[in-house]
């Protein structure tokens, strides 16, 4: 039996204080074991509001449908730059992750040419058409490291549609492990510093500013070149009061056409397909939905339920994220407590995938409960986040998992090389995708 904490302990603020175990370390080991477990037990022990130990500080956890409101709607409460500081020193101070208020809003209006639904789906049929391609090349080329091949697939896309541009293979994979390497610093809190100096890491780091810098030096030069997305940004750019920004700020712009989140959509089309094939019975209830697909009309996988809802489920017991961080900028109210300004808080975003009040049965994989009309609730799905930050990439990921999973169901058969393992993992929602997910991409059903 596990051992626990009395919920009602309260530490100074008043703030119920939660633990699991005999130690702080302890109770912290079993959160990052077991992060989704954790948070539920801890919110129907001490609530929609709690203190617990992550790492090396103590933090308020905000949980539930009402924590989730607050943190996606009161934007004011929150020190944006404070908590992502990585994205302004890698990127620089015209990250969408480290500004607010006005600032934010104006970003975000300048990318929408972008990363609106239109612009997003003008563009989907030649992503299927790559996804195709890339498929093909790899069938009998011997076992592919799954995240990394579709990372990999939506970049080169992209360079094909949203973004034109021609690069070399060798600069092309660089580029996607220069933006896995940069985000897996972002939460390292001071440990960053140590991360990006390695000299690895900085020779990806110059390449990939260098690569992108001359893709928008050459954009500069023949605006007329390409009628594409990142073409779109640049005249909505232009026209702004004052003309174009900095380079540094247009290299940022095209960092999030050409590449930015390609690694949490890969991701997720992983995880999908690992459901697919690993699923007892949703293989061949897949690919029956899909018979009459004829490869080409992607706007029918609108219509696949089935499909539809292998995804969602694979959204709702997958997410990138079980909470993120924030920073209180200034004192607050949430369920009857004081926060103070400064505080270091995690907003358990994606904690209401998990309650039986939502989902029955939450932790079993079961994509039928999202057929027939179902649905996530308002301020339920954390998988993107909420509100004016919600994650840009959006639409593309909601977008391009479907064509992603419906080529791979319609033209490949995947054999994975550890497959008992990965049925073990699958099962259990608490254990995190492996470092490598090996598998042989085969030719398949046409």
């Amino acid at each position: 039996m596990m051992e626990r904490a009395e919920a009602a302990e309260e530490s100074v603020a008043g703030i119920p204080l939660y633990r699991e175990g005999s130690s702080d370390e302890e109770s912290g080991r079993r959160l990052e074991e077991d992060r989704a477990g954790f948070l539920v037990r801890a919110y129907r022990s001490a609530g929609p509001i709690f203190q617990t130990r992550m790492g090396d500080r103590s933090w308020i956890v905000l949980a539930g449908a009402e924590a989730n409101d607050l943190v996606w709607k009161r934007t004011e409460l929150w020190d944006y730059p404070h908590v992502f500081p990585a994205f302004g020193e890698q990127m620089g101070p015209d990250h969408l992750n480290v500004l607010e208020g006005d600032a934010h809003r104006h970003k975000r209006a300048m990318l929408k040419p972008a990363f609106d639904q239109g612009p997003a789906m003008r563009f989907l049929p030649g992503f299927n058409v790559c996804c195709r391609a890339a498929l093909e090349r790899a069938q009998d080329k011997g076992a592919v490291e799954m995240v990394e091949f579709w990372a990999e697939t939506i970049a080169w896309a992209n360079t094909q549609t949203v973004s034109r541009v021609d690069l070399p293979d060798g600069e092309l994979k660089r580029l996607v492990r220069w933006e896995r390497e940069m985000l897996a610093g972002i939460f390292l809190g001071e440990g960053r510093h140590a991360h990006y100096a390695r000299p690895e890491y900085q020779a990806l780091h110059g390449e990939a500013m260098a690569l992108m810098g001359k893709i928008v030096d050459e954009r500069l030069a023949h605006p007329d070149r390409h009628n594409d997305n990142f073409s779109a940004v640049l005249r909505a750019r232009s026209a702004q009061p004052g003309g174009l920004p900095a380079r540094e700020s247009l290299i940022d712009d095209l960092y999030y056409i050409l590449v930015a989140g390609v690694e949490n959509t890969a991701r997720l089309i992983t995880w999908a397909a690992l459901y697919s094939w690993l699923s007892p019975g949703w293989l061949e209830r897949l690919r029956s939905e899909l018979n009459d697909w004829d490869g080409a009309d992607v706007a029918a996988l609108a219509e696949m339920t089935g499909l539809k809802a292998v995804i969602l489920e694979t959204q709702r017991l997958r997410p990138p994220a079980f909470f993120l961080p924030r920073h209180s900028a200034r004192d607050f109210e949430f369920a009857g407590y004081r926060i103070p300004a400064g505080a270091s808080i995690l907003s358990a975003n994606t904690l209401c995938h998990f309650l039986e009040e939502y989902f029955e049965d939450p932790f079993a994989y079961r994509p039928e409960r999202f057929m027939d009309g179902g649905r996530f609730a308002p301020r339920v799905n954390g998988f993107f986040g909420g509100g004016v930050h919600i994650c840009l990439g959006r639409n593309y990921t909601l977008l391009q998992t479907p064509v992603a999973l419906a080529r791979m169901l319609k033209q490949c058969d995947l054999e994975f090389l550890d497959e008992a393992a990965l049925r073990e993992m699958i099962a259990h929602p608490k254990r995190q995708i492996p470092p490598e997910v090996r598998v042989r991409i085969k030719a398949g059903p046409r």
